[in-house]
């Protein structure tokens, strides 16, 4: 398994301190194997957050706001070499929160948020509904057909020629999550907006097994204390492709934020924010890992790996070991 980047807790750092601060971890990647908690820590030259990345032939491709400049990053490791290679940049300035996915040999980067060293995560900032795909062979951008609406802090993933994308933001209230599902047609270049979950998420998680997506952990609403955190969506919802309908089960855990991939017939979910108390001392960032077997009973066997050497949550993961 190979984790990167992501924001986490350092345990020294809230030793004297009561202001909650967070540090990105976009300087170390770390690769294990879960079963035997064997993990490596790689180093990386920058510090990145708010990334979108896939792993795709040996090569890890991230795309992502710069911690220090906030402008846009655009890289990718061979895992061969360990070296890291400058790609033709993102079009636009929305790295932030957009969602990232493969579809085929191309990668689709969706949606965001406009943002600028001054103005950084501050939500009120513009979301766009531009839509664009990374043509691997070529290193280009191909802007494709907009999303039907502005999408921040979904989730994607894909199936066949078909592009889905799950929840969000609420482009009108940015404290909460949508329940929209949308896919694209990659051969007919366009947008359809498919039957609707039943919880609004945003911060979410969702893979594709067989002919199921499943949408799992995410957040929605507002705090009703400033030291709460986020609301946790207590469900994961499966949309069957076939029937096109949506049924659900009760998880184990609950977290936002958390980062997944799929092994077989197994979705692994890492880290995230579980929910609970926020404070300065332990912001509840999660170094779990989290199994839904989704081929052991209609309803998915849960159960837990060894946790992770580091908490992180807003991070990537893959089930390959981005080693050389």
């Amino acid at each position: 398994m190979t984790v990167y980047g992501g924001e986490a807790t350092n345990e020294n750092t809230f030793q004297n301190s009561d202001t909650g601060t967070r540090l990105y971890l976009g300087s170390y990647g770390f690769y294990g194997d879960p079963y035997h908690r064997d993990y490596t820590l790689v180093p990386s030259a920058f510090v990145v957050r708010s990334m979108g990345a896939v792993f795709l032939n040996n090569f890890l491709f991230l795309f992502a706001s710069d911690n220090e400049t906030w402008t846009t990053v655009s890289k990718r490791y061979n895992a061969s070499t360990s070296e890291w290679l400058d790609l033709t940049p993102v079009p636009h300035q929305a790295t932030v929160a957009s969602t990232v996915t493969i579809c085929g040999d191309e990668i689709f980067l969706l949606g965001g948020m406009f943002v600028t060293k001054e103005s950084k995560t501050d939500y009120s900032s513009p979301y766009i509904r531009d839509a664009y795909k990374y043509i691997i062979a070529r290193n280009e951008w191909e802007k494709i057909a907009d999303l039907p609406q502005p999408v921040v802090e979904a989730a994607s993933c894909s199936v066949d020629n078909i592009v889905y994308v799950s929840g969000g933001r609420d482009p009108s209230n940015t404290t909460a999550g949508t329940n929209t599902l949308y896919a694209f047609d990659t051969n007919a270049c366009q947008w359809l907006t498919k039957p609707s979950m039943v919880q609004s998420r945003r911060d979410h998680c969702m893979e594709a097994v067989e002919n199921k997506l499943y949408v799992l952990g995410g957040s929605n609403g507002s705090r009703k204390h400033e030291w709460d955190w986020w609301p946790h969506v207590p469900m994961i919802e499966i949309y069957n492709l076939e029937t096109e309908q949506w049924s659900s089960i009760e998880p184990t855990f609950s977290v936002h934020g958390a980062s997944s991939f799929v092994t077989g017939k197994t979705i692994n979910i890492t880290g995230g924010y579980r929910k609970g108390r926020w404070n300065c001392s332990d912001p509840n960032i999660s170094n779990d890992i989290h199994a839904l077997d989704t081929a052991a009973t209609e309803k998915g066997t849960k159960h837990q790996y060894n946790n992770m050497p580091v908490k992180t949550a807003y991070h990537f993961c893959c089930w390959p070991v981005v080693q050389k």
